[in-house]
């Protein structure tokens, strides 16, 4: 009997255990840090104070890839170099946030020979669809590769005459894809000194095969690393694919890899990427050090309905560069002439008021003697009284 017993408590506990696992896979809740930037107000003072002063792009995704909507400053926990900070951050929805200026987006489509037919095609009916659900402040810039990369158009708003552009774009025959190389020059891209400030993601339509490129997973993610922008990734499902480099690469830089089951599917899942991206969190936290030229690392712990689940994104604190020689010695010129003109100034001043008190502000002469008169004086009073002397022989 108690033999019975413990088989039938081993199947109770063996269900039981099945259905935790099974529930916890379906209500399973995904959370991941897109991309950390210095805030403006943390740029306007040079850089001296830049990262005390950050805000990071959270996406929490439920197991369909869903965004989660409404969450709040309880649900969130986050740590610098595991140092929490309690009450110095606040969250915002990226959709809502009013400082957020728009969304830089860089598409990197495939072109090369094996995408001849069906799977171009239906990049680039993805690709309009994406343009036509942009909002008006982002931007969109489109290359595509094969063995070369092509940009189509760089930093666009959304119209109709970008679809003629997309529509021009051919496959290159024979092409053999160096997709690193490629995606190292569109983070290149994502990242200049007009945009740093601006949410930059990077999207690619690829089936993650590379040819010899020069850079390999290693170095692309050094720069992105430093960069802190996203890879976002659509896998096209073609023969001999390596969708585990797409994975990796996503996973790494902060982004999501979504697998497109069929051609038709790449647009639905480029949709699916697109409403993950701007239906994000903004967490703006204040940090108490400055750069150091190193590596740090942000933690954001999420709590929602009892789910816990945590993420972490290393971001490159760079120190303030020094004020070049050249900068200096131009201050110092520019202060010497302001000091220059102002002492000119000054004394030009001081000799009107000592006119004034002299009565000869006028500078009113004598047409006669030449000497200066007093502006009240009607006649010259030099010649009245000091006329001048005849020169001898005259």
């Amino acid at each position: 009997m108690d033999k019975r017993i413990r088989i039938g408590t081993l199947v109770i506990i063996f269900f039981l255990l099945l259905i935790t696992i099974v529930t916890a896979e379906e209500n399973g809740v995904k959370i991941g840090i897109n991309q950390i930037i210095p805030t403006e107000d943390a740029e306007k003072y040079g850089g001296i104070i830049r990262y005390p002063n950050m805000k990071a792009y959270v996406s929490v995704r439920d197991k369909d890839n869903i965004p989660l909507p409404l969450l709040i400053k309880a649900n969130f926990t986050l740590a610098v170099d595991g140092k929490p900070l309690i009450a110095n951050f606040e969250v915002e929805n990226f959709f809502y946030a009013k400082r957020e200026k728009g969304v830089a987006f860089f598409i990197l489509m495939n072109a090369s020979g094996v995408m001849m037919g069906a799977p171009i095609e239906a990049q680039k009916k993805a690709v309009k669809l994406f343009i036509d659900q942009m909002r008006d402040q982002d931007t969109v810039s489109l290359y595509s590769y094969g063995e070369k990369i092509n940009p189509v158009f760089e930093f666009q708003k959304k119209g109709q005459q970008l679809y003629e552009l997309i529509d021009k774009i051919e496959v290159e025959v024979g092409s053999a894809p160096k997709f690193l190389d490629h995606l190292t020059h569109v983070a290149r891209q994502a990242h200049n000194e007009e945009n740093k400030l601006v949410r930059n993601v990077i999207i690619t339509l690829s089936e993650g095969r590379d040819a010899d490129s020069m850079f390999n997973e290693e170095k692309l993610f050094e720069f992105v690393d430093i960069k802190s922008i996203p890879i976002y990734s659509v896998g096209i499902p073609i023969p001999f694919r390596q969708l585990d480099r797409l994975d990796r690469i996503s996973k790494h830089t902060g982004g999501a890899f979504l697998l497109a089951n069929s051609f038709g599917d790449i647009a639905e899942q480029l949709k699916l990427i697109q409403k993950q991206v701007l239906e994000c969190y903004v967490l703006e936290y204040k940090v108490n050090m400055k750069g150091d030229d190193d590596y740090h690392n942000l933690q954001i712990n999420l709590n929602y309905k009892g789910e816990e689940a945590l993420t972490t994104k290393i971001f490159y604190a760079k120190k303030a560069s020094p004020t070049p020689w050249w900068l200096i010695i131009l201050v110092i010129v520019i202060i010497l002439v302001a000091a220059i003109i102002g002492g000119v100034f000054l004394v030009l001043i001081g000799r009107n008021v000592q006119r004034k008190k002299a009565g000869t502000a006028q500078k009113k002469k004598c047409k006669t003697c030449g000497r200066v008169q007093k502006d009240d004086w009607n006649e010259c009073l030099f010649c009245k009284y000091l006329p001048p002397k005849k020169k001898a022989g005259k």
